[in-house]
C-alpha cells in the first residue's frame, strides 16, 4: 500500500496478482498430495500469507530505503487519525457485510444449502476483477489530480476508468448468468439448484462495477468519514435483508439481499460524488458494450438452438472464446472513441516494449 501510494502499482500487482497464488497453489496441492488435511491447509495457507510479507518488505526497502532510517520525522497526528479511522471502520463493516449471509444461512439452512451457495457466490468476484484492477492504478491518480485542484480531467478520468471497468466486466458478468446451470454443473448436479442466486449475485456486482471507483472517489478527496458511513448503512441493510429473506426463500434470499444492498449504497455513493465534487462517470458511449454484448448473446442463442442443442462442460472454453471475440468484434464495428483508441495504442507500446526487452 505504500508502495501504491507514490504510483509503484506494478509491486502490489506482483505480490497480490502473482506470487500469493502461485505459492498458495504450490502449497495447497503439496498438502492435499502429503495427506496433512485440512489443518494443512491451514498451515500452507498461514505460510503463504507469509511468503507474501516478505516480498512486500523486500519490495518496500528496496524503493523507499528511508523506512530503515530511525530519523525523527514529524508525524501530523491529527490528520493520520482523521484520515484511517474511519477506514479501519469502514473496512470492518465490509468485512462484516461480506460474510453475514454465510453465518445467518448457517443458523436456518441445512448445511448442504450452505455448500451450493458458496460455490455460486465464489464466481461473482471474478466481475470485478476490472474494478480492483483499475482501483489500484487510479486511486492515487485521485488524490493527485484533486490536490492540484484540476477537476476537468479528475472528471474526464473518472468517465473514461469507469467505462473501462464496465466494458470489461460486462462480458464475464454475461458468460456468467448465461452460462450459470453449466458452470455450477463441474460441481455436480446437486449444484445446479444454485444458479438463481448465482444470477442474482452477479447482478449485484455487475451494478458495483457500473459505478466505477465511487468508493475512492470520496476517500480519495478527502471524505473517509462518508464511507464510514455508507458502509455502516450497507452492512446494516444487509443484515436485516438477510435475517428478513434467508428463513422464507433460502440461498436466494441471501443472494438478494446481498445484491440490493450493493445496489442501494452504489447509488447513494454515486450521488454523493455529484453533490460534493460535481462529476459522474456516465456518458452516450456507455452503451457500445451492453449493445454489443446483446448481439453477442442473441447469435450465441441462435447457435445453441440450430447446431449445439444441449452445453456440455467441454463445450464452455470455445463458447467463452466465440463471445470474448464476438463481442471485442462488434464493439470495434461501433467505432471506439479517440480516448480509447490512445489507451489500446499505450496498451500495444507497452506489449511490443515488453517484447523486445526480453529480446
Amino acid at each position: 500500500a505504500a508502495l501504491q501510494g507514490i504510483k509503484l502499482i506494478k509491486y502490489k500487482v506482483y505480490v497480490q496478482q502473482f506470487i500469493l497464488p502461485i505459492t498458495r497453489i504450490f502449497l495447497f496441492t503439496s498438502t492435499v498430495l502429503l495427506g496433512y488435511g485440512l489443518k494443512g491447509l491451514a498451515y500452507s495457507y498461514l505460510l503463504a500469507e507469509f511468503v507474501g510479507a516478505v516480498f512486500s518488505i523486500y519490495y518496500l526497502f528496496r524503493n523507499i530505503p528511508e523506512v530503515t532510517c530511525f530519523k525523527p520525522i514529524v508525524v501530523e497526528i491529527r490528520k493520520i487519525i482523521y484520515f484511517t479511522v474511519p477506514l479501519f471502520f469502514s473496512t470492518f463493516l465490509n468485512r462484516v457485510m461480506e460474510r453475514a449471509d454465510i453465518l445467518i444461512m448457517g443458523y436456518f439452512l441445512p448445511a448442504n444449502m450452505l455448500g451450493i451457495y458458496g460455490i455460486a457466490k465464489r464466481f461473482t468476484p471474478f466481475i470485478i476483477l476490472p474494478l480492483y484492477a483499475f482501483n489500484n492504478i487510479f486511486a492515487p491518480i485521485i488524490s493527485d489530480l484533486y490536490t492540484k485542484k484540476n477537476m476537468s480531467e479528475l472528471k474526464i478520468q473518472f468517465k473514461r476508468v469507469t467505462r473501462w471497468i464496465f466494458i470489461t466486466s460486462l462480458p464475464i458478468f454475461t458468460l456468467l448468468i448465461f452460462y450459470s446451470q453449466t458452470i455450477l454443473s463441474i460441481f455436480g448436479p446437486d449444484f445446479v439448484v444454485g444458479y438463481q442466486a448465482m444470477i442474482i449475485l452477479c447482478i449485484g456486482q455487475v451494478i458495483n462495477a457500473a459505478s466505477g471507483s465511487v468508493g475512492f472517489m470520496l476517500i480519495m478527496t478527502g471524505r473517509p468519514l462518508v464511507d464510514t458511513l455508507n458502509s455502516s448503512f450497507l452492512c446494516i441493510i444487509n443484515v436485516l435483508l438477510n435475517f428478513l429473506l434467508i428463513p422464507i426463500y433460502g440461498i436466494v434470499g441471501a443472494a438478494f439481499a446481498g445484491a440490493l444492498s450493493n445496489a442501494v449504497v452504489q447509488l447513494l455513493r454515486l450521488a454523493e460524488v455529484w453533490y460534493y465534487l460535481r462529476v459522474h462517470p456516465y456518458r452516450a458511449d456507455f452503451l457500445k458494450p451492453i449493445l454489443s454484448s446483446l448481439v453477442t448473446v442473441f447469435m450465441l442463442k441462435l447457435i445453441h438452438h440450430y447446431t449445439i442443442g444441449e452445453i456440455r462442460i467441454m463445450m464452455l472454453p470455445f463458447l467463452f472464446m466465440f463471445f470474448l471475440l464476438s463481442y471485442t468484434g462488434f464493439l470495434w464495428l461501433m467505432k471506439l472513441s479517440p480516448e480509447d483508441q490512445v489507451i489500446l495504442v499505450a496498451l500495444k507500446n507497452k506489449m511490443l516494449n515488453l517484447k523486445s526487452s526480453k529480446l
